[in-house]
């Protein structure tokens, strides 16, 4: 055996399945940006779970249309009452996406593979956790627990610290441009609730995109996933500061002097 030959490096089963997962993610989006009218449906379909980040939005679509996801860890620690204690979350089927490991000091974030598993998805094979299912998302998500008008603005609040503009503004300098900052604001409205309707294209934006390549249609997807993300991201910080805000300002209750 030749003794300056090379060992091959052995990939772990966790390595395996990072690039697996990763793998199906890039799928996803190329599937959904083949064309035009695909890419329109893709943007209905991530909008709800944009929250989650680009790639683990794209992710979750597997599961369409169903909403509130969270790993098995998180159900359990947030479930203080112990409703899901007969939740069997090893007969449900989940989503495969990359959660976050414990944050070592000094040291960057590392993601591993995790399942995530809807509300919905738990309320079909347990219909009596449906109502706690139902509170247990509405209190980790300042978005379901916000009126209207606070959602409304909290993203608008997000869209002028992050110099979001309009379409229009910025249709005559760069059509494309344009055409993303429509994508990711329809997200955003949408993932915050704010909206219900489908999202389309315009004319107008058919034309400007008639002659892209699905590579660039891709380019434009994730661009705008990323942002409609970030504006959630920071309207949610928008709401928690709001409402921390108003604790303060509350009166604070005093027991009557016992005589």
């Amino acid at each position: 055996m030749d003794k300056e030959k090379k060992q091959e490096k052995k990939v772990s089963p966790a390595e395996i399945e990072r690039f697996a997962v990763s793998r199906k993610a890039q799928q996803l989006l190329k599937d959904g940006t083949q064309t035009i009218d695909a890419m329109e449906k893709l943007v209905d379909r991530v909008s709800p779970v944009v929250d989650y980040g680009r790639v683990n939005s794209l992710l979750l679509t597997q599961a369409s249309p169903e909403q509130g996801f969270m790993t098995k860890q998180a159900w359990i620690r947030h479930d203080k009452k112990e409703d899901l204690k007969g939740v069997d979350f090893d007969q449900l089927e989940g989503v495969k996406v990359f959660v976050p490991n414990a944050k070592q000091p000094g040291q960057p974030v590392t993601f591993d593979v995790g399942k995530m598993y809807s509300a919905d998805e738990i309320a079909a094979k347990y219909p009596n956790a449906k109502i706690p299912v139902q509170a247990l998302v509405s209190q980790r998500n300042l978005m379901h627990q916000s009126s209207e008008p606070e959602r409304l603005g909290a993203v608008v609040d997000a869209l002028r610290e992050l110099r979001v503009p309009k379409p229009d503004w910025v249709w005559g300098r760069n059509q494309i441009h344009a055409v993303q900052t429509h994508m990711a604001r329809h997200m955003a409205f949408a993932g915050a609730g704010l909206t219900n309707q489908s999202f389309q294209f315009s004319a107008s934006e058919r034309k400007a995109m008639a002659n892209l390549q699905p590579d660039e249609l891709q380019t434009m997807f994730v661009k705008s996933v990323s942002l409609a993300s970030k504006i959630n991201r920071t309207a949610s910080h928008k709401l928690y500061q709001m409402k921390t805000q108003q604790k303060m300002q509350q009166p604070v209750k005093t027991k009557a002097k016992e005589r």
